[in-house]
């Protein structure tokens, strides 16, 4: 009798009655030790994969910080199998964003199938947006924040890909620390745990992993916050102290450090002029009720601005009006000139249709990646001969593009994060030509200005931003 049949076996076993699940999913571990004696993968590592996996061992809360494109999925599902095999562990979640799913089924798919029927057995996935509810009240009516039905139950093991997305408290932040409280094992990955020099980011998702490396915020910020600002918005850190805390607790890992990828070559950034200079001007004058436009909040002019250097001017009705753009001709230019697959990432949903149109008018096939595209789509654009794939920056994590080598950011985005999990879909494992990204900014407005601390690592906040089109405005007036 082989393996295969004493595992289906196994799975009858399971479903005869609750009693016996908990028998018949040890039985299928003492099956799988006994067939593999050694601990090995059906996939091949990369030397800092193996390392990675070695030092997991060791840990039952541990980070893995990892440029994008080194492999962490892999390292992951390997030290799950350890821990199945080894460990008795029975029950595993996986939490992730939407898009961060799909590379588990990629990977798993890779794995002979032993090691992809144990991890399809053991390991449940799920959204980091569908981890919580609050539809159940109390005996007064009042609605309550709790982990979804399903998910509260007691996990041998919880992992948080993409752990930044818990940086700050909110009911999903809520949701996850009280799922993963009640597991043993706990590991948090992301590339990006305090981008832009934001150290503060690091506590909720240390608190995920335990609680008694930095006990409460308050006293975080006492031991490692020097200067904050007139809000209470820390600006200054002991470092050091922090790092060593870090340094004690993950694992880091740097794609420079771990990969022999081919070269990146330098930014390229085309400044294009102004276009639509006239309602340019009406914007930076709060002249806008012809255009149904109420501009008296932070954060709106700045966003508008942008919008008009993008050929696009959305109003408080929802109407979006096109406007001239100068960056369709350079765009349509470099697809021309061009033989490969190319990536474009816009910011917003009328720069996506207008990249679109771009390449329709020019005969070159494209998809389109938005919110509302399906997660595996990417995939498909690895293995056809499709030309462009344009994508919204929110669903730049988690993916492979690497069969393109050029990639355009049609407008840039205020958010560091965004930015370098973008960059990091061609500059990963896989890709075999130099990496090429080409930055469209319009000249002397905002967008200069946003581009230039964001390629600092930097995040942009809108009262910045704001300030920033306040200061440059004058140069269309």
């Amino acid at each position: 009798m082989d393996v295969f049949t004493l595992l289906n076996m196994s799975v009858l076993l399971c479903g005869v009655c609750p009693e016996r699940r908990k028998a018949s999913l040890r039985t299928m571990q003492l099956i799988y030790v006994g067939v593999y004696e050694c601990y090995r993968m059906s996939v091949t590592l990369f030397e800092h994969q193996r390392v990675a996996c070695e030092t997991l061992k060791y840990y039952d809360q541990y980070a893995l910080f990892c440029d994008g494109g080194v492999g962490k999925t892999l390292i992951i599902l390997t030290h799950i199998l350890h821990l199945i095999r080894n460990e008795g562990v029975e029950n595993v979640l996986v939490i992730a964003p939407r898009t961060g799913l799909a590379p588990y089924e990629r990977d798993i798919e890779k794995m002979d199938r032993a090691d992809a029927d144990l991890l399809r057995w053991h390991v449940h996935f799920v959204s980091i947006d569908s981890t919580w509810t609050n539809k159940a009240g109390d005996s007064n009516g009042h609605k309550k924040i709790r982990p979804r039905d399903g998910l509260a139950n007691d996990w041998d093991v919880v992992i948080v890909d993409e752990s930044h997305k818990i940086k700050n408290w909110s009911n999903r932040t809520k949701a996850v620390i009280s799922i993963g409280d009640r597991a043993k094992y706990r590991y948090i990955m992301t590339g990006t745990p305090y981008s832009g020099g934001h150290y503060i980011n690091i506590y909720y998702q240390f608190r995920f992993l335990n609680d008694r490396l930095f006990e409460t915020k308050k006293k975080f910020v006492k031991r490692f916050v020097r200067e904050a600002d007139y809000f209470g918005n820390p600006i200054r850190y002991d470092v050091d102290g922090i790092m060593s805390v870090v340094k004690d607790n993950a694992i880091v890992l740097r794609k420079e450090d771990c990969l022999d990828l081919p070269a990146v070559l330098p930014n390229v950034i085309n400044r294009v002029d102004l276009a639509d200079k006239a309602i340019f001007k009406k914007v930076v004058a709060g002249d806008t009720d012809d255009l149904n436009i109420d501009i008296t909040s932070s954060g709106t002019k700045w966003n508008k601005l942008c919008q008009i250097c993008s050929g696009s001017l959305k109003d408080d009705l929802g109407q979006t009006t096109t406007l001239k753009c100068n960056k369709d001709e350079y765009l349509a230019d470099q697809l021309e000139g061009m033989d490969g697959k190319m990536v474009v990432f816009c910011h917003y949903k009328a720069s996506i249709q207008r990249v679109a149109d771009i390449c329709k008018r020019g005969g070159h096939s494209y998809m389109i990646y938005d919110m509302g595209a399906p997660d595996d789509l990417w995939r498909t654009y690895q293995k056809d001969d499709t030309k462009v794939f344009i994508a919204q920056y929110q669903r730049g994590a988690s993916i492979d593009l690497f069969a393109a080598s050029v990639m355009v950011f049609f407008e840039p985005t205020t958010s560091a994060d965004l930015y370098e999990q973008a960059r990091w879909r061609i500059d990963r494992t896989g890709q075999t030509e130099p990496c090429e990204f080409i930055h469209y900014v319009t000249r002397g407005t905002v967008e200069e200005k946003i581009l230039e601390s964001v390629l600092d690592g930097k995040s942009v906040s809108d009262k910045q931003a704001e300030q920033w089109a306040a200061e440059l405005g004058y140069r269309f007036k």
